[in-house]
């Protein structure tokens, strides 16, 4: 327990904001900050910028800016929801607005602010407030406030579209530490009010640079993402932090956005392996996960007291299922049952009980044999198919795939080989027609799990044994593949709802 909470707390530490005082060097920032992918405040980068000086509203900042660039046209978002802005497409407009008005309404509210910090009274606006809003605005709310320059081009690299507010790039400059990045696009953020931007993620890597004002910004890391969002948020969540910025008053920005490395890696010609590749991992670990919510489900509390080795009724039929079900085990291995230690036993006498209870259900109450059992495969097949379809859980009330899961490999090993010499017809109705797509999952993982602590002798000697008992062993092989290939199905189901919101109803 104290390793475990040392791990967590590197981990925690690894995750945690990194401060700088001052800007790093490119070698640095491209071998110690970006690769980690752990966001970090670099103090001190745009000091120098003839921006730094030039925009600050509180000191003729929104002059400088009307007299620089007051004639361009931007694209402002709109929202009835503000001070909270929205950035899903129903929730706000692009509108168009010349930037002269949007500057024009940060002068009226500073010479608010001026009074109210004079005079402590609050004032109505005067009949200087523009009104853009009916003229420009697809919307009748006449305020200020409802707006904010968000995301406004400077640099535009992925459009052809000359860029909005390209005139305000002589008095910015792209910091030394990504002086050799290749960027997709540095905006302009500029807001009137105090507001706040919806929890969002950003398609590129991001340095926010705040020239005048203030911002907050609350990070959560990809982990964090299932929480967050009250509605599906499926592949956005995968590898992103999303976060909530919150800005003061008057606050101008500058953001740079540029492909990671991994990104720019990643050619074009490749997305198919690419896809490939992820979705085998995301199944594989869908998969794991399957197992593990099987393993809580199945084993709190389901120990059936019935099967006991000493006194329980089900003790003489199968010992008389033994005598009628013969032995096709080689001389001198009937031993085994007996060397099964009471564990063992048990979980041996609860995969014969249901088997046998199995056989009694489907109105077959005679000794188990490849005939009495045939009913049972139509039913069962159709019944795990639909499981796949309809996407029930596969694991619930599977007291099979509970069993193989409860024993270690080599002891189940030991439980097959007995089932093999002692009762081969209940083994074969077990794999046939009672081998749920989680058990046979269970299974093979189990196989794996004897390879690797046996010899290759005694692998090739045990799967001869094992498909010996089976008139048809190619219909054992594929019983557990096909149960295999249902249970890795529902994994990609989920894989595909959890992370693109896609259903699909059958296989290919």
């Amino acid at each position: 327990m104290e390793s475990e909470a040392w791990e967590e707390g590197q981990v925690e530490e690894a995750l945690r904001v990194r401060q700088f005082e001052n800007p790093p060097s490119p070698e640095d920032f491209s071998t110690e900050i970006e690769p980690t992918n752990v966001p970090a405040v670099i103090h001190g980068a745009v000091k120098d910028w003839k921006a730094f000086s030039k925009w600050n509203p509180f000191n003729g900042g929104l002059d400088y800016l009307e007299e620089k660039a007051g004639s361009a046209v931007v694209e402002a978002m709109y929202s009835k929801s503000a001070p909270v802005f929205y950035g899903n497409l129903r929730s706000h407009e692009r509108v168009p607005i010349p930037f002269s008005t949007f500057i024009a309404s940060c002068k009226l509210y500073l010479q608010k602010v001026n009074v109210v910090s004079t005079s402590t009274t609050v004032t109505e606006e005067s009949s200087l407030e523009p009104s853009y809003s009916k003229e420009v605005c697809s919307t009748s709310v006449d305020t200020s406030d409802q707006f904010y320059i968000a995301q406004v081009p400077i640099l535009n690299t992925e459009s052809k579209e000359r860029c909005q507010l390209e005139i305000l790039r002589e008095d910015i400059q792209m910091p030394v530490f990504i002086g050799m990045k290749t960027l997709a696009s540095v905006n302009l953020w500029m807001n009137r009010t105090r507001s706040r931007s919806s929890t969002h993620y950003d398609p590129h890597h991001n340095l926010l640079c705040v020239v005048a004002g203030s911002k907050e910004v609350v990070l959560w890391p990809p982990s964090a993402c299932p929480f967050l969002y009250p509605m599906p948020i499926y592949g956005e969540a995968s590898n992103h932090r999303f976060h909530q910025v919150d800005s003061n008053e008057l606050t101008i920005a500058v953001n740079f956005w540029w492909k990671s490395n991994m990104m720019s890696s990643m050619l074009e010609h490749m997305d198919g392996y690419y896809l490939r590749r992820i979705l085998s991992r995301l199944v594989d670990k869908e998969m794991n996960q399957m197992l593990r919510n099987s393993m809580v489900h199945n084993f709190k509390g389901t120990e059936n007291p019935a099967v006991t080795r000493e006194g329980s009724e089900g003790d003489h039929d199968f010992d008389s299922n033994h005598q009628k079900e013969g032995s096709k085990g080689i001389c001198g291995k009937h031993g085994l049952l007996q060397q099964l230690e009471p564990h063992a036993l048990r979980l041996l006498y609860e995969l014969l009980s249901l088997v046998h209870d199995t056989v009694k259900a489907s109105g077959q109450d005679q000794a188990v044999d490849s005939n009495s059992l045939k009913d049972l495969s139509v039913n069962s097949r159709a019944e795990y198919k639909q499981i796949a379809t309809d996407g029930s859980c596969l694991m619930e009330n599977d007291p099979v795939a509970s069993i193989f899961l409860a024993v270690e490999p080599l002891l189940l090993h030991r439980i097959l080989l007995v089932l093999v010499h002692h009762f081969p017809r209940s083994l074969e109705a077990l794999i046939l027609h009672m081998l749920s797509p989680t058990a046979a999952e269970v299974l093979t993982r189990k196989f794996d799990g004897m390879d690797q602590q046996t010899t290759k002798e005694q692998q090739d000697e045990f799967y001869q044994l094992f498909y010996s008992i089976f008139d048809d062993q190619y219909a054992a092989m594929d019983s557990i593949l096909n149960g295999k290939e249902l249970f890795a199905f529902q994994a990609f189901r989920n894989v595909l709802d959890q992370y693109l919101g896609v259903s699909i109803n059958k296989p290919k």
